[in-house]
C-alpha cells in the first residue's frame, strides 16, 4: 500500500522514485524493500516524504478518505486537459508563496467580480 501511495506522488511530481530517494537522501535498498516486501518506513522517513511531497503521513499511509484521492485526480485531469489552467500551475510552480497568494487573491477577485456582472 505504502509504496503505492509513493509511486503515485512521484508520477504526479513527474520524477522517478529513484530520483525522488536520492533527493531525499534514501537509499535505493529502502524503496526496492517499500515495493517488493510491502515494507513501510519508519517515522522519520515517512515525515521527510511528507515534507517532499507536501502531504500528510496519514495520506502516506492510505489512511486519508478515498474522496480525497478521487477529488485530486480529478484536478490534476482538469489541470492537464485545459491548457490554459495547465501553464497557469506550471507558472505557480515557479512562484514563491508569498506569490501564490497574492495571485490567489487576485484569481478570487476577478472571479467574484465576473460573478456579479
Amino acid at each position: 500500500m505504502f509504496y503505492e501511495r509513493f509511486a503515485e506522488l512521484c508520477k504526479i511530481k513527474g520524477i522517478s522514485p529513484s530520483k525522488a530517494a536520492f533527493e531525499m537522501g534514501i537509499s535505493k535498498a529502502s524503496i526496492t524493500n517499500w515495493k517488493q516486501n510491502g515494507y513501510t518506513p519508519r517515522s522519520e522517513i515517512l515525515e521527510k516524504i511528507a515534507d517532499y511531497f507536501s502531504v500528510s503521513i496519514d495520506y502516506l499511509l492510505g489512511r486519508e478518505p478515498k474522496e480525497t484521492d478521487d477529488e485530486m485526480i480529478q484536478l490534476l485531469q482538469d489541470i492537464k486537459d485545459n491548457p490554459d489552467k495547465r501553464m497557469l500551475f506550471s507558472l505557480s510552480q515557479k512562484a514563491t508563496p508569498e506569490d501564490v497568494k497574492v495571485m490567489v487573491k487576485f484569481l478570487e477577485g476577478i472571479t467574484k467580480s465576473d460573478n456579479h456582472e
